[in-house]
C-alpha cells in the first residue's frame, strides 16, 4: 500500500517520477485515440494537458494530422501568445499544454473540453488548468473536464490523494 498523505509536487522527483513518466508514456496511444475521436466525431476544440514533456511531445506526434499546437516549459512568451491566439481564433482545435506552462493566466475559452492525459498531485494546479476554458467572456454554460486514469495504477492513487486533500481543505475552510 503506497502512502500518499502529505505528498505534493515533490513527488515529481525520484523513483515515483520515473513511474509517473512511464505510465504517462504508456497511456499516449489510448489518449491519442480518445482525443482523435472527439476531434473527428464531435468537432470539439480541446485543451490537452500532460505533466511530462515527453508525453506532450508524443501526444503531438500521435495527433499530428490535427495540426496541434504544443507548448512546454521554456517556450518564449511570444510563442505562447501566438499559440493561444491561434487556438482562440480557431486556427487549430487542439492545444497540447505542459501543465507547468499552460496552467495559469490564459484565457482559452474557445475550448469545448479539457482533457488531462496526466495531472498534478495538487488539486489547485489541476483546477487552474481547468479554469483556462471557463473564463469571463465564455458563452458556454459549462466545459467538460476529463482525467484519463489507468485502472489499478498510480493514477488511481494520485487522484484519490488529490480528492482526499480537497475534502480535507474544504472541512478546514468550511
Amino acid at each position: 500500500d503506497m502512502r500518499t498523505a502529505g505528498m505534493g509536487e515533490e513527488a515529481s522527483q525520484g523513483e515515483m517520477a520515473r513511474f509517473r513518466r512511464e505510465l504517462g508514456l504508456r497511456k499516449v496511444p489510448w489518449i491519442s485515440r480518445y482525443v482523435s475521436e472527439r476531434l473527428t466525431e464531435k468537432n470539439e476544440s480541446i485543451l490537452l494537458f500532460a505533466w511530462h514533456r515527453e508525453v506532450c511531445y508524443q501526444l503531438a506526434e500521435e495527433l499530428i494530422r490535427f495540426k496541434p499546437l504544443l507548448l512546454v516549459g521554456g517556450a518564449s512568451a511570444d510563442a505562447r501568445e501566438s499559440a493561444f491566439l491561434a487556438f482562440q481564433d480557431g486556427a487549430t482545435k487542439l492545444l497540447i499544454l505542459n501543465i507547468a506552462v499552460g496552467g495559469r493566466g490564459h484565457n482559452l475559452q474557445r475550448a469545448d473540453r479539457v482533457i488531462f492525459g496526466e495531472f498534478s498531485w495538487t488539486d489547485e494546479t489541476n483546477k487552474q488548468c481547468e479554469k483556462r476554458a471557463s473564463r469571463k467572456g465564455s458563452d458556454k454554460s459549462f466545459v467538460r473536464c476529463e482525467y484519463v486514469v489507468c485502472p489499478n495504477s498510480m493514477d488511481e492513487i494520485m487522484l484519490r490523494s488529490v480528492f482526499s486533500k480537497e475534502t480535507r481543505v474544504r472541512k478546514v475552510i468550511g
